[in-house]
């Protein structure tokens, strides 16, 4: 059973308050309020790391983009999808310059289904080339599809990989398959975290998704805020505590080294093999990439 009752107290369920207490004028003349600086500082000290956390260095993040119907909506400039686009493709430089040795993908909801946009790769290039081509926004958003994708790429990762998904969520209602509390047992018991950021409103569906997951969901209030959202998950989330034993494992690492030859040759990009003259050579298997 889900347990249906919100942990917080919405501000419109409070008693009455005074707010025109708070309310100051500045050396210019202007209104301020002094619960603005309040708020900031309570969620400063919220993020703020006061104890050692166990972090996953190696992760692997799918990252959903929501191009419904409702992503063409105009109350962020130039519309929804475009602001989400332009956030998404900032977080993804922030992800990799914190998280070298970790992999993303991405995947976007639209027509009540979820289709693929990249593989699970260590290649920022060809994410953000991928995710101009996200145009055609049509259709209902299904939050159960999108999981289900997600879950099928994160499914073969190894025992030390952390398993995430961040969903960038414009509409205001799923449509979905079957149920997708199912689904969601699902993911905790293949541990994939999944957070949630909505860009119109707090949607049940979606906090319930986030915190049975252990995951974290937020509201986006405008453009600069959905960037700030998104930034706070380049940082490694704590792990999960479960009632398992602690096991660590030494994982076998190489570093490739950088080429510069007077002729070109083939190396992967991805999957695809591409003509370069600079390539990384892999110290173990000897594969170029570019």
């Amino acid at each position: 059973m889900f347990d249906e009752d919100p942990k917080s107290v919405y501000k419109w369920e409070k008693g009455v308050s005074r707010t025109w207490d708070s309310v100051q004028e500045d050396e210019a003349g202007n209104l301020i309020t002094t619960t603005d600086d309040r708020e900031r500082s309570f969620r400063a000290k919220q993020n703020r790391i006061t104890k050692s956390i166990r972090r996953g260095l190696i992760r692997y993040l799918v990252i959903a983009i929501d191009s419904s119907k409702s992503s063409s909506d105009t109350d962020y400039k130039p519309c929804r999808l475009e602001v989400s686009k332009a956030c998404v493709k900032q977080f993804i430089g922030e992800y990799y310059d914190q998280n070298p040795i970790s992999q993303l993908g991405v995947i976007a909801t639209r027509d009540r289904t979820c289709d693929r946009v990249t593989e699970l790769s260590g290649n920022p290039k060809n994410h953000i080339h991928m995710i101009k081509d996200i145009k055609n926004m049509s259709g209902l958003a299904s939050l159960q599809n999108t999981m289900l994708l997600g879950m099928s790429m994160l499914r073969h990762i190894p025992n030390y990989g952390h398993r995430e998904m961040l969903i960038v969520f414009s509409s205001l209602s799923t449509c979905d398959p079957g149920d997708i509390f199912a689904s969601i047992k699902e993911a905790k018991a293949q541990k994939v975290r999944i957070s949630v950021i909505c860009l119109v409103a707090e949607v049940f569906i979606c906090r319930q998704i986030a915190e049975l997951t252990g995951g974290t969901f937020a509201v986006a209030l405008d453009a600069t805020h959905l960037s700030e959202l998104l930034l706070t998950h380049t940082i490694p989330p704590p792990e999960v505590q479960r009632n398992e034993s602690l096991v660590t494992d030494f994982i076998y690492m190489g570093f490739p080294k950088r080429t510069f030859d007077s002729h070109t040759a083939f190396g992967f990009e991805g999957k695809k093999m591409k003509l370069s003259a600079n390539a990384y050579i892999c110290p173990r298997c000897s594969t170029r990439t570019t």
